[in-house]
């Protein structure tokens, strides 16, 4: 009776598994289809503000890989100089 018992638990929790699987992985139809409308601000200020901000933020994120760069190029020549030192 008892590796009965324990075949029905496992079938069970196998079943709400797969339940539980199909009910994560379902689509979500704004997810899928995007957005039904958009929502763009009809403030012309407040439009140019947060277009500006967008270019300030790609003007930031060009600077740091720049700076990811120069730094790389710097320890790439002190490991050049010192091979016995590069890595200890």
């Amino acid at each position: 009776m008892k590796p009965v018992r324990s075949l029905i638990i496992f079938g069970t929790g196998i079943a709400a598994g797969i339940a539980i699987a199909r009910r994560v992985g379902a689509d979500e139809p704004e997810v899928l289809h995007g957005p039904s409308q958009e929502r763009s601000s009809s403030n012309p200020a407040l439009r140019a503000a947060s277009a500006g901000l967008a270019r300030a933020g790609d003007r930031a994120t060009v600077a740091s890989l720049d700076a990811i760069r120069r730094a790389r190029e710097i320890i790439r020549s002190r490991t050049a100089e010192d091979d016995d030192t590069a890595w200890g």
